[in-house]
């Protein structure tokens, strides 16, 4: 039995999210791009599982946040930690391949992760800053997020947009908190939203 905590890539919508990549180098030079060398698996054929590795460009775009939601620089983040990553689907022909990171969370407590979701948007609050979604295929699936000046929304592209450009109908990756109230529908704070 393997001890390896890597997990893999799937894609959702126009993105790409990799859950609990393994950091294998950091990169933070003077001037330039920083950017991560993360490693995860792949099953093959005869569920065979193989390591890949995929270089994430980080640039100003980039929100970096830890276990409890709180930005964090990519300072903080060192060789051996693990990430969950949501990136582009646009990579390079390099070996290893690149590809921008829209968000990076550092696992930083492996009590507490954020949790997401993938949902279509049924109504957006613009007054009081919520954002009501549900699965479609699950009617009893809806989640009311709150939206603060710390939530970061990001278009298809990775580009920051605002609470208005969101439209009923629209699915989103949602990464929130790991707490919700008890009401009905239940309610969170959202960290990070990703138009898909």
């Amino acid at each position: 039995m393997s001890s390896d905590k890597r997990g893999t890539v799937t894609q959702c919508g126009n993105i790409l999210f990799a859950e609990n990549a393994l950091v294998e180098n950091v990169f933070t030079p003077m001037g330039e791009t920083s950017h991560l060398l993360i490693s995860y698996n792949v099953i093959g054929s005869n569920t065979m599982t193989f390591i890949e590795l995929l270089r994430l460009n980080i640039n100003s775009n980039t929100v970096l946040l830890d276990s409890f939601g709180s930005s964090i620089c990519i300072c903080e983040i060192q060789k051996g930690m693990l990430i969950d990553a949501i990136f582009s689907p646009v990579m390079t022909r390099s070996i290893p391949p690149q590809s921008n990171a829209f968000l990076i969370v550092l696992q930083t407590d492996s009590r507490f992760r954020l949790n997401s979701v993938a949902h279509q948007i049924v109504m957006v609050d613009i007054d009081n800053n919520l954002l009501y979604t549900k699965d479609p295929d699950n009617l009893d699936s809806e989640i009311i997020f709150t939206i603060s000046d710390r939530t970061s929304i990001r278009d298809t592209t990775g580009f920051p947009i605002s609470i208005q450009s969101l439209t009923p109908g629209q699915t989103v990756k949602i990464i929130h908190a790991n707490f919700q109230t008890t009401s009905i529908p239940p309610q969170t704070a959202a960290f990070y939203i990703q138009l898909l």
